[in-house]
């Protein structure tokens, strides 16, 4: 018996079709990680600003007016929290040497250098899907909403480069995705 090459196994038993399955050059793939890098670094220094002024502004509450101290506080506060925040953006970027960057996308799952993301399951509810056109190249990007740990909803983003050639598929699976979306 031959096993469907668009059916990934899952572990409860059932089985998730595969929707599209994309190699890339090292070349593409060096571009949408500088691409992305960008996007999240934005963010991350508007976060950092924000997290420097608090953080003076508390200190400054608490030693009773001293700007220094608060000042000293406020920027180590903010060097900490971006510095962590950039290091650990988007760890699944990576790729082992030796392979070619890979995504393989599921009804409910991107597999990106074999690392998964849920984005549709009992926790996870897919929002939006959309193709961005950036720098270039065409973006997948995948909504959706999940509970942290604390009960809280919270709205996370996954984005996959389209590899070229394959922007009709991209177009296929984002429709696809759609017509799975509760409404």
């Amino acid at each position: 018996m031959q096993e469907n090459p668009n059916v990934t196994p899952k572990t409860n038993n059932s089985t998730t079709r595969v929707l599209a399955s994309w190699s890339y050059s090292v070349a593409e793939w060096r571009q949408f990680r500088l691409w992305e890098k960008k996007q999240k670094s934005a963010g991350i220094i508007l976060e950092t600003a924000v997290i420097f002024m608090l953080g003076v502004l508390v200190a400054f509450l608490v030693t009773k007016g001293n700007w220094i101290t608060s000042l000293i506080s406020g920027a180590s506060a903010s060097l900490i929290y971006g510095s962590v925040k950039y290091i650990a953006s988007n760890p699944f970027l990576e790729i082992d040497p030796g392979h070619l960057p890979e995504v393989i996308i599921t009804e409910e799952a991107v597999l990106v250098n074999g690392k998964s993301m849920t984005f549709s399951n009992h926790t996870n509810r897919l929002g939006h899907v959309a193709i961005r056109e950036a720098k270039g190249l065409n973006v997948l990007e995948i909504s959706y909403c999940m509970e942290n740990r604390q009960g809280i909803l919270e709205t996370a983003r996954i984005r996959v480069p389209i590899q070229k050639g394959k922007l009709r598929e991209a177009i296929r699976v984002q429709e696809e995705l759609a017509g799975t979306r509760p409404e």
